[in-house]
């Protein structure tokens, strides 16, 4: 039995006796393994093999409550892969994962409201989600918050307030953020740049002080990881 094979054991027994699924393997050997099963040549001739086989593990790990596979099997309803296209049962799985504090999850969750995908269309809930994950680090909250902020959805009008979470995810490579910050330099005075800057620097500590190791859902980058709505 080679590495992989008894780490899936391992994997497997795990499902098997109710114990929690993902987290008790180690992160290095989980990516290979899932990748290994799922680019199986039976299951790259037949897509619904692999995302037959990557619902089954999330399922019973979700259920279990590991907050990483609620927040796949909310990415695989929200596709449609492996299961019928759910938008509310996507929902469900999000938030449970979202819950448990999940920035990906919280993201999404955030976005399903801001659309109305799923749940009822609500600026302040997307807002109160995105700013979860944003507080996390998650670049993609940041800007949709400097948006919100720059617009008055779901929350006060607040240009100074935006400009800083905008420059948050411009900072990691955000393109849209780094336009919408050209666009708002213009709108700003020089003494209110400068409060824009002591600003991000403080929420910049504040984010890099409170963040533990990088959450599961961020370092499973395989076939089936991050979806965005």
């Amino acid at each position: 039995m080679n590495r992989s094979t008894s780490w899936l054991t391992s994997l497997c027994k795990a499902l098997n006796t109710g114990r929690t699924l993902l987290r008790e393997v180690p992160l290095s050997k989980l990516r290979s393994i899932l990748r290994s099963k799922i680019s199986h040549p039976a299951r790259r001739t037949d897509p619904r093999r692999s995302t037959s086989f990557a619902y089954r593990w999330y399922r019973q790990s979700a259920e279990r409550g590991d907050a990483v596979a609620q927040y796949h099997l909310g990415g695989l309803y929200y596709r449609g892969n492996g299961v019928p296209r759910d938008f509310d049962t996507a929902a469900n799985w999000l938030r449970k994962a979202a819950e448990q504090e999940d920035p990906f999850a919280q993201y999404n969750l955030g976005s399903l409201y801001e659309r109305g995908q799923g749940v009822a269309q609500n600026y302040t809930e997307a807002e109160h989600w995105y700013r979860k994950a944003a507080e996390q680090g998650h670049a993609s909250a940041q800007y949709a918050i400097g948006r919100f902020y720059s617009s008055g959805l779901g929350v006060s009008e607040d240009l100074i307030e935006a400009y800083k979470w905008l420059a948050l995810a411009a900072a990691q490579g955000n393109d849209d953020a780094k336009q919408l910050c050209d666009v708002l330099a213009g709108r700003l005075t020089p003494p209110e740049m400068e409060k824009t800057r002591s600003l991000v620097q403080d929420m910049d500590r504040t984010i890099a002080s409170g963040i533990p190791n990088p959450p599961l859902s961020k370092l499973m980058n395989f076939q089936f990881s991050h979806f965005r709505l």
